[in-house]
């Protein structure tokens, strides 16, 4: 079982057979959007990985708080939805500074664990200042 992760504008929906309404993220694609090796997602603003992978990543990369924080991480609960701020983006800016500087030969568009790593940086920082210039409702959504 994995994990998919949305970035983008929140809007509420519900189920049919059920009155609770639920905070999800309008799927999209952008044409500058970076690729995630080797996720086939494309440019879209949504990822899909396995559980271990996303810690792993976020272990490597010093950004556990951000994502698993019990009370404020951004994919807990799982699922769940959370409006995303400029505070978050910038963890993200720094933790990729600090990766190209730890990792000057990683490259966009490799096949190594560093490049993968490179990669979903890029990505969330490509996705989260899109979200908060082009989103009223900023958020990034897992289930």
């Amino acid at each position: 079982m994995g994990i998919s992760i949305y970035i983008g504008e929140a809007y509420l929906t519900h189920e049919e057979y059920d009155t609770s309404l639920y905070a999800r993220v309008v799927r999209t694609e952008h044409h500058a959007a970076p690729m995630d090796c080797p996720d086939v997602s494309g440019k879209s603003n949504g990822r899909h990985l396995s559980h271990s992978r996303m810690s792993d990543f976020a272990d490597k990369t010093g950004t556990k708080k951000l994502f698993y924080d019990e009370d404020h991480g951004l994919i807990e609960p799982h699922p769940g939805c959370r409006k995303i701020t400029i505070e978050h983006l910038e963890v993200i800016q720094e933790a990729l500074n600090k990766w190209k500087l730890a990792h000057p030969d990683a490259v966009q568009g490799g096949n190594f664990s560093e490049d993968e790593v490179l990669e979903r940086l890029i990505w969330f920082d490509f996705w989260m200042r899109w979200a908060l210039i082009n989103c009223s409702v900023p958020a990034i959504e897992n289930y």
